[in-house]
């Protein structure tokens, strides 16, 4: 490049392109020691790189520049607004948003569903804002902490054990939102499934918290009493729609001696039989229990011989490991640092209550926990493990969350000796909605 000293004045249309040119140059470049200020429409036309925002939002953009730039540059910000620093500029749209927007617009989301309804008497604005389809599902994707357990004995009426019953709970924990009385069959992520206890026994599925609930069609195969049944949802973060998946272990009348996967997908409202079969009779024992465990695409029934019959919901294919030879009905499948585990309880010889950590595909003992505040001749039953570090227990006649590390013992209720063997169901307290059956182009 030439200096721009080497250039004398020019006539009038002589190099005028090349004028021209130089003029604009000249226009682009600031010295250090030039006071013109330089806004972001001609940041391009310097030799810096453009600037890179490190913070957005509908409030504020940061721009952050080279640490090496030495150049001074400046924004157009609103009136009142301070001079920038030389290696940020703020482009301020609005004002800074009070306690009660940021509270709407960014913590509602993180909450159960309790304590978001608690909130709709703060103005019309906040009830319009908890009502809208937006919020139930940004709810559903950012709150998934276990909530409490629905509890139901053989022939009774379901109830809810809440964990913290000031954050968590549903209107009606005894299910009466619906048009009949049922029986609870399995829960994931919000969602209830349950089957009517008389008549055809058909299928719902529901949501206690909102009590929007839905029937499903009828199956293709025979669904007996005994039928496994596990229900299968996880919120989508781009799809607002809730598509779960229920899949049903069926046993081949009238010798029952063959087991069938029957799937309803909410994408099509439709029942499909899968091609795998499994033998029982061959494997003696493999009878499923009639409620399912489901977690990262794999359902997962514990069996009469003490196996773990489990089923790839995406590949339609099942598996069978062996549990632990302490296993039995006061012990529980649970999710412990994102992998399936086994919990039983153990006493020791003097006389200590152990609660023992089986995991990895083998199913071998990884952890044993020491509970020394319960006393160890008490009937004990694992239900599940709540954020690593809290056992969900039924001991004696009372259910209780022990806090393994900070060896905490907190009373949830009462449970009677029929309770302490009744069926019990993880729920978390969620916005979920129940998307209306869609029919896509391909499954």
């Amino acid at each position: 490049m030439a200096n721009l000293e080497d250039h004398g004045p020019k006539e009038m249309g002589e190099d005028s392109e090349e004028d021209l040119s130089l003029e604009n140059m000249e226009q682009s470049i600031m010295d250090e020691d030039s006071e013109e200020d330089l806004f972001l429409g001609n940041m391009e036309r310097i030799f810096v790189p453009p600037p890179k925002p490190i913070f957005e939002d509908s409030y504020d953009v940061v721009y952050k520049f080279p640490s090496d730039s030495n150049k001074k540059f400046v924004c157009p910000i609103p009136e009142n607004g301070d001079e920038l620093s030389d290696h940020e500029a703020v482009v301020k749209k609005n004002e800074i948003p009070g306690i009660d927007a940021v509270v709407k617009n960014h913590a509602l989301r993180f909450l159960p569903a309790k304590s978001i309804s608690r909130c709709k008497a703060v103005s019309k604005e906040w009830y319009r804002k908890i009502h809208s389809p937006l919020l139930a599902h940004e709810q559903s994707n950012h709150f998934k902490n276990i909530s409490g357990y629905f509890c139901q004995p053989p022939g009774g009426s379901p109830s809810f054990i809440s964990l913290d019953p000031r954050a968590y709970g549903v209107p009606s924990p005894s299910l009466g939102f619906l048009p009949e009385t049922v029986d609870l069959r399995s829960s994931c992520n919000g969602l209830l499934c349950c089957r009517s206890r008389l008549g055809d026994n058909r299928y719902y599925i529901c949501n206690p918290a909102t009590e929007e609930w839905r029937i499903l069609p009828k199956p293709k195969l025979y669904h007996g009493p005994e039928t496994a049944a596990a229900l299968a949802f996880e919120p989508a973060t781009l799809d607002f729609a809730s598509h779960f998946e229920l899949i049903c272990a069926v046993t081949r009348t009238p010798d029952q001696e063959v087991l069938e996967f029957e799937i309803y997908s909410s994408r099509s409202d439709s029942w499909r039989v899968c091609d795998e079969l499994l033998c029982i009779n061959e494997q003696e024992g493999l009878k499923p229990s009639v409620n399912g465990f489901y977690s990262k695409r794999v359902v997962y029934w514990a069996t009469q011989s003490g196996g773990l019959l489990s089923f790839d919901v995406k590949a339609e294919v099942y598996g069978i490991m062996a549990l632990p030879l302490s296993s039995g009905p006061t012990g529980a499948l649970t999710v412990m640092h994102g992998e399936i585990c086994y919990l039983v309880p153990s006493t020791q010889e003097d006389g200590t209550l152990t609660i023992q950590v089986y995991g990895d595909m083998t199913m071998q003992l990884k952890w044993e926990f020491p509970l020394y505040l319960l006393a160890g001749h008490e009937f004990c039953r694992v239900l599940a493990l709540v954020n690593d570090q809290t056992l969900i227990l039924v001991h004696g006649e009372k259910v209780i969350a022990y806090n393994v590390l900070e060896q905490e013992v907190k009373q949830l209720t009462e449970a009677s000796r029929e309770e302490g063997y009744a069926n019990y169901f993880a729920y978390v307290n969620s916005l979920t909605r129940i998307s209306h059956p869609e029919v896509p182009p391909y499954e």
